[in-house]
């Protein structure tokens, strides 16, 4: 609906969409003005290597192509190091689940991310396989965040004795 809504925006935006909305789509913009600018092209520049205080000045190759996952994974051992007798302390079965969704997460975040920027640095961002390592890595990432849900709801519904979520309004007639 709201990309017909902006298709209908670019087409005519006087007639069709009244004033106050159309002032709050602007910074949106009709979406050719949004997808045809080469600025934002993944293709046309080097994003990963542009970002951050180091991002773009060096001459790092390979898997390090992309050198912000050497702070970012120094960050990570540090941190982990801090919460380790936190999450030693939870129950077994919650832990577990911490640790092998930080593992997946980091797989993706960390892992993946440096062989794309070896596939980067040697054959460019349009190619298939990298690609496929992005994708992948976007993939294990969320999957690393949904496991993480699930250990925390698992972990409270153990805790209280059970977890009830309600999306809308809850009909009291029928609640026990």
């Amino acid at each position: 609906a709201l990309g017909t809504g902006l298709a209908a925006l670019k087409s005519d935006r006087e007639s069709v969409v009244p004033g106050q909305l159309r002032q709050r789509l602007a910074p949106f913009g009709p979406p050719n003005d949004r997808f045809d600018n080469p600025k934002l092209r993944r293709t046309e520049r080097e994003p990963e290597r542009e970002h951050g205080p180091i991002g773009g000045r060096s001459d790092a190759r390979g898997a390090l192509y992309f050198l912000w996952v050497v702070p970012y994974g120094v960050a990570t051992v540090v941190i982990g190091l801090a919460y380790l007798k936190f999450v030693w302390a939870l129950p077994t079965r919650t832990r577990l689940h911490f640790i092998m969704a930080g593992v997946i997460f980091l797989t993706g975040a960390l892992g993946v991310e440096m062989l794309g920027a070896r596939e980067a640095d040697i054959y460019g961002y349009d190619t298939v396989i990298y690609s496929f390592l992005y994708s992948l890595e976007e993939m294990l990432e969320m999957l690393g965040i949904v496991l993480f849900i699930y250990a925390l709801l698992s972990y409270l519904a153990q805790r209280q004795g059970g977890l009830v979520v309600v999306l809308g309004e809850r009909d009291e007639r029928n609640s026990s």
